[in-house]
Parts: structure tokens; C-alpha cells; sequence
């Protein structure tokens, strides 16, 4: 390796071999029953249970059920986060002397070239067990109940070798600055003084757009509520992965956001009007598969953001916070993160719930993927709940996307100067019309007859 390169070289730790008395007796039924003398090679699938110690190996188990019930079936068991399934490949001679005389090497290398190949199609973004391939060659004396097996794990070797490299903290990204110049952007709401400094505002938004643009995933950490509209409104729009994390006094929420509501991602903004009315109309809750999308941290709102820090003390500023807190509300919204990069359907997954555990079939490999997750320190609680986007939402809902794909930095500027702009625009203030129209009589009655009711 070249003095050059730095950091220490990547390397992979093998698997121990186990093989249960049940995989040998499906063998043997499947060698009398369907093989015969056929000794072509066979998928099957291998199990193991990750363990991060270091010292201990994991071991990859060989059950019943890891063989096919015929041999040109192609396995698709599923394992669960405690069962882990691996592809492999099996090779039974007819004789001893057979077994002895395989090519072992250039079995292996052929294994080797499916996690290549693999990796340069993409598949391994789909499904990253192939590239834990493992190989078995076999021969089985039925007469004796005798088996002689060899387990490979065939392991890419890269030239130069691969290294492991720091990440870089975020002060070498940004400076202190740029840090404090995108937080304010953040929190430019209904202030008196923003005509005056207007063209600031518009730099700092803009390089806020720029950075989610950018990035994969966007993580809202900030302190009150105003200060994470733009950054939702910009990843709906972008339809970036959005993980929010709030804090109380002896309560936090954890939450993901949902897809945005425009089926295109990576629209081009400088389209024409009458293609982006024509988008608006195909818009919905739901996406192709009729469900409907979850929603963002503004879609239970039934007003627009205003500033809640003037005029307000420390504790109602929601500063003040149990020290146990932040460790707990960063540490699941970093679960939640890898959930959705580890789900088929990423950004767009249903909201999991505990009883989702019901069939193992069905469970994702880091278990269930919730949509929020509320706790309370006071009582050592914590649920799990959903929530649906919201037409009326004044952050991710498809009027107001529309609206600034249209306009831009004008209509957020709007939205900061004027405090009922997103609650008409989103018809927030006809709906607090209608319920301040609804009327409520109580049926006073003192009959014993079970007929009370309350008339809306």
C-alpha cells in the first residue's frame, strides 16, 4: 500500500460453519426423493444472529429449512432482525471421489464474481445479503448416514485495498458563521426589522435550500416549532429524508416525515406554469398505491407558525430540559434514520406498530419502522403513533409545495410577513370558521330509558 494512503485497511471477519442434524436429513430426502443423480448445484440460504462483540464470530447456521422443497426452486426465505438470511450455493457429488476432485478455487471465484457483479447492477442496494455469499460442497453416503462437507466464504479482494477513513465533524464543513447565518434563516418569523434586512434573509434561505438540496437526509434539531417550517417546506419540495426530533421539559417527540406530495422528486423548478397546474391536479394524500403518505411535523396543526419565544420565560421556551433527554431523542431519531435505509420502500414506508412483529415473514430485518415515537421521562413511558398528511398542512401539503415551486423565495417571504397568508391559503382559517359554527345541546332528560344522546 502506498505511503500515501492513510487509515487502517479494511478487512472482513469470517463466519463460523454450523450445520444442524435437520439439514443433513432434508439432504438426504432430497438426494432419494428429487436429486437422484443429478448433481447440479443447488441455492439455499444459510442463517445467522449479528453480534457486535468484536471477539465473538458470528456464526452462519445451515437448517431444514435453509434447502428448497425442489431443486430448481429459488429460495426466498426472510429472515427477522434475529435471524438474518444469507444466499448459497450447494454442490453434492454422487461419489467420494468426486468431492475430492472439485475445482475448489474456481468455485470460489465464481461466487466472487456474483458479489461483483451484484455490486455493479445495484442489486446489493436492494438486498445487501449477496454480498455474504457462502459456498458448500457435499458428499452424502445415504448407505452410512455419512456426510464430508468444506464451507467457503469467498471475500473480495480490492487493489489497492479499501481503508477505513474519519468522518469529518461538522466544523470542518461549515464555519461557526455559516452555522449561526443558516439557524437564523431558520427563525426569521414575523420579525418587525425583516423589510429592513430583506436581501440577507433571501442569501440565507437560499444557501438553506442549497444544503438540503445536497444532502440525502435532513435532520431538524432546532428549538421551536417556527424555526422548522422552511426546512420541512424545503425537503417536502425536494422530497428529501426528514427525521425531527422535539424536546419538552420531561417529554420529546421523534418523528419522520413522510413523501413529499409530488410524485417527482427531482422535478426541474423552472417549468412551465401550465405543466406545474397540470402536476397539481394529479397531487393527492396518496401515492400510486392509493395509501395515504404520513405526514410532517406540521400536518396536525390547525394554525400557521408564529413566534413563540417573545415575550416568553425560559421553561416556556421549552430551554429547559431534563438532562437525559437529548441522549435518548437523538439516539431513536438516529434509529429511525437507518430504519428507512434499510426498508425496500425507504422514504415512503407505512408506519410500523408493535403488533407488526405478529409474522416473522413480513418483519423487516431491523424490525418494525414506526412513524413517531412520543416518551415521557416523568413516568419512563414511550408510545408509538401515526399520523397522516394533512391537505391543509401548512408545510408538506400539495397548495403549498405548488405555491413555492411557483414563486419561490417571494412566497416565503409572504408567509414570514403575513401571519394569516398560510392559514388562508390553506384554508386552516375557513376551517376554524366552520367549527366555531358547530353547536352542541345536551339532552337533560331524567327517564330511565337509554336514550340519551347529544345533537350536532
Amino acid at each position: 500500500m502506498s505511503g500515501e494512503r492513510k487509515g487502517s485497511i479494511l478487512q472482513f471477519a469470517t463466519f463460523q460453519s454450523s450445520v444442524d442434524e435437520g439439514f443433513w436429513h432434508g439432504l438426504s430426502s432430497l438426494k432419494l426423493n428429487k436429486l437422484k443423480t443429478d448433481d447440479s448445484p443447488i441455492s439455499i440460504t444459510g442463517f445467522y444472529t449479528p453480534c457486535s462483540n468484536p471477539h465473538v464470530s458470528n456464526h452462519l447456521n445451515l437448517l431444514a429449512e435453509s434447502l428448497p422443497t425442489e431443486p430448481s426452486d429459488e429460495l426466498q426465505t426472510r429472515g427477522n432482525r434475529n435471524k438474518c438470511s444469507v444466499p448459497g450455493t450447494l454442490y453434492n457429488t454422487n461419489t467420494y471421489e468426486g468431492y475430492q476432485s472439485l475445482d475448489k478455487k474456481s468455485l470460489l471465484k465464481a461466487e466472487g464474481k456474483k458479489i461483483w457483479d451484484d455490486i455493479r447492477s445495484g442489486k446489493v442496494e436492494e438486498d445487501s445479503s449477496v454480498l455474504l455469499r457462502f459456498l458448500i460442497i457435499s458428499f452424502a453416503d445415504l448407505k452410512r448416514f455419512h456426510f464430508d462437507y468444506s464451507v467457503a466464504f469467498p471475500a473480495l479482494a480490492l487493489d489497492p485495498p479499501a481503508t477505513l477513513v474519519d468522518l469529518k465533524p461538522a466544523s470542518e464543513w461549515f464555519t461557526a458563521e455559516e452555522v449561526e447565518s443558516v439557524s437564523a434563516c431558520c427563525n426569521e418569523w414575523r420579525m418587525s426589522c425583516l423589510t429592513a434586512d430583506e436581501r440577507g434573509v433571501l442569501d440565507d434561505c437560499t444557501r438553506l435550500r442549497e444544503l438540503i438540496e445536497s444532502h440525502d437526509a435532513v435532520f431538524l434539531l432546532t428549538d421551536t416549532r417556527e424555526s422548522r417550517w422552511l426546512p420541512t417546506l424545503l425537503c417536502a419540495n425536494a422530497n428529501k429524508l426528514t427525521v425531527t426530533a422535539a424536546l419538552g421539559f420531561d417529554s420529546f417527540m421523534v418523528m419522520r416525515h413522510g413523501a413529499g406530495p409530488l410524485s417527482a422528486a427531482d422535478e426541474s423548478k423552472t417549468e412551465p406554469v401550465s405543466s406545474l397546474l397540470a402536476d397539481i391536479e394529479k397531487m393527492s394524500l396518496s401515492h400510486s398505491d392509493s395509501k395515504p403518505r404520513l405526514g410532517c411535523y406540521f400536518c396536525n396543526d390547525v394554525v400557521a407558525p408564529v413566534d413563540s419565544t417573545t415575550n416568553r420565560t425560559l421553561d416556556q421556551q421549552c430551554t429547559v430540559t431534563r438532562p437525559g433527554l437529548a441522549p435518548i431523542a437523538s439516539a431513536l431519531a438516529v434509529e429511525l434514520f437507518v430504519g428507512i435505509l434499510h426498508h425496500p420502500l425507504g422514504i415512503s414506508a407505512e408506519a410500523g406498530f408493535g403488533n407488526s412483529l405478529d409474522s416473522g415473514s413480513s418483519e423487516q430485518p431491523l424490525g418494525i419502522l414506526p412513524h413517531q415515537i412520543r416518551g415521557a421521562l416523568s413516568q419512563f413511558s414511550q408510545m408509538i403513533l401515526v399520523g397522516h398528511s394533512s391537505n391543509s398542512c401548512t408545510a408538506c401539503c400539495p397548495t403549498v409545495v405548488a405555491e413555492y415551486r411557483k414563486r419561490g423565495l417571494d412566497f416565503v417571504l409572504q408567509a414570514i410577513n403575513h401571519p394569516t397568508y398560510l392559514e388562508d391559503l390553506t384554508g386552516l382559517t375557513e376551517l376554524m370558521k366552520s367549527a366555531n359554527t358547530f353547536e352542541l345541546d345536551w339532552d337533560d332528560a331524567t327517564d330511565n330509558d337509554d336514550d340519551d344522546f347529544v345533537e350536532i
